[in-house]
């Protein structure tokens, strides 16, 4: 399970070290594509195995489903962690995220987002201010049984 934001930087080469907890979950490899709201997501081959038996559930013809594969599975990579724990991330992807140098790293219990730290101290304040409101949307605290 991944948890937590972490501050990091990319390397000149496209590299980005994991934290150490982050580790042993992707020693099997991972992948990477684009992510929602703007981020990347490294998925273990595990959760990536179960988001593509999910999208070829859905119908071909759908023009979303054709849509949504295009951009969720073209654009994805293999990833290795190299023995210092870096991940070499693609420049493709690095330029969909706006990720230059300095980037946030949230674990999202079986995902991993990679944000640009820009893009994550924004998303971040936008979510403070509706937090609350979801989570009653969402019935997640607070239930009242």
């Amino acid at each position: 399970m991944f948890y937590g934001v972490y501050q990091h930087n990319i390397d000149d080469k496209g590299r980005l070290v994991l934290p150490n907890k982050f580790r042993l979950d992707l020693d099997e490899g991972a992948m990477i594509t684009k992510g929602f709201d703007g981020c990347l997501q490294i998925y273990t081959k595990e959760s990536w195995d179960a988001i593509l038996a999910d999208i070829r559930s859905k119908p071909f013809t759908s023009q979303p489903v054709r849509e949504f594969k295009r951009v969720i599975i073209g654009n994805a990579s293999d990833v290795m962690l190299d023995k210092a724990g870096r991940l070499n991330i693609p420049t493709n992807l690095l330029k969909l995220a706006g990720i230059t140098k300095e980037v946030t790293i949230v674990g999202l219990d079986d995902q991993i987002e990679i944000w640009s730290t820009e893009k994550w101290l924004q998303k971040e304040a936008a979510n403070e201010e509706t937090f609350e409101s979801n989570a009653e949307q969402l019935s997640f605290f607070g239930r009242g049984d």
